[in-house]
């Protein structure tokens, strides 16, 4: 939880603790003065060459005044393509290209479409998947895919940026590799596994929606592929097959020791009427969007792992800063 959480969640060390200093005081700084928080930058490169990647920075352009200069310099290294709203189309002007810039009000359908959902965070996936199809329109226009896309937000303090693009490159560089990032925050990886996305936003409403009481199979060998920047520690686990393990360290080896076995019940499990689950996070009662992550990656096989990159946090005065 450390590696992705904010203050919408408690600071948990977790055993073994975290071997990353700056990342545990950065997060102290963040619950008692977050405005002091000064956010470094990617490093510069003796020549600007741009990797073949793009970067999607989706949603309200919260805390711009802090993260701009590192969004500008990242936009030298990669595309960069924005999905928000009116009230930040000035702001996405000063970052990057007009026709890279999707604003959803001037769109009456995708406006009307942003609006109906019944949970907020919802909305980030509906602006994912509209920021996908630019890239799209992009790939058409200069006659080549990118090979990784990678997810941002304006609002996340970046605790070590400097390498940030080269080391999601290089640590998805093989196919079982999969993506990595901190949750549903921030993360990227090949450009086919992150294209998946656009399937998720359009099976919100029918797979996702007030589902989170309801048993989906586990896919065991992708959680093991996967560490604790995942939310699989949310899903629903039926304490008959694996107890109530108190930590991730004690679930893992559980998991482990169950071998092939456990794997094919976790799969095949039917839930009865007096199924009990355990989990050790608890997310929105009807759309938790970090467990639905989880839970679309685990049903692709797609491992999902840290990256101490992407390693940060939600400032904590988000809703406030400017």
């Amino acid at each position: 939880m450390l590696l992705s959480a904010s203050a919408d969640h408690p600071l948990v060390t977790g055993t073994p603790p975290l071997d990353d200093p700056p990342l545990i005081q950065a997060r102290l700084q963040n619950q008692q003065e977050p405005s002091s928080l000064q956010q470094q930058q990617s490093s510069v490169r003796p020549r600007w060459r741009k990797h073949n990647c793009a970067l999607l920075l989706t949603g309200e352009l919260r805390c711009l005044s802090r993260s701009q200069a590192l969004l500008q310099r990242l936009n030298k290294e990669a595309d960069l393509f924005i999905v928000t709203t009116a009230a930040y189309a000035d702001s996405a002007q000063r970052l990057t290209r007009s026709d890279q810039i999707l604003i959803v009000d001037q769109l009456p359908a995708e406006a009307q479409h942003d609006q109906r959902f019944p949970v907020g965070s919802m909305k980030q996936w509906h602006k994912l998947h509209l920021a996908l199809q630019l890239v799209q329109t992009a790939e058409q226009r200069r006659g080549r895919r990118y090979s990784h896309l990678l997810k941002l937000r304006s609002d996340y303090f970046y605790v070590h940026p400097q390498r940030l693009i080269k080391d999601v490159i290089q640590q998805t560089q093989q196919p079982e590799a999969g993506l990595v990032g901190a949750s549903d925050k921030v993360f990227g990886g090949p450009r086919d596994w992150m294209m998946l996305f656009q399937g998720f936003f359009q099976s919100l409403e029918g797979w996702f929606d007030d589902r989170e009481q309801h048993y989906w199979p586990i896919n065991l060998a992708q959680v093991l592929a996967s560490d604790e920047a995942l939310k699989w520690y949310g899903m629903n686990w039926p304490v008959e097959l694996i107890g109530q393990p108190e930590t991730t360290e004690a679930w893992r080896q559980v998991l482990l020791k169950g071998g092939d076995g456990l794997a094919t019940a976790l799969a095949q499990f039917k839930p009865g009427p007096n199924t009990t689950y355990h989990r050790l996070f608890q997310g929105h009662p009807r759309f938790a969007s970090e467990v639905s992550f989880a839970r679309f990656l685990n049903f692709n096989g797609i491992p999902f792992r840290d990256c101490r990159s992407l390693r940060g946090f939600l400032y904590s005065d988000r809703n406030t800063c400017l």
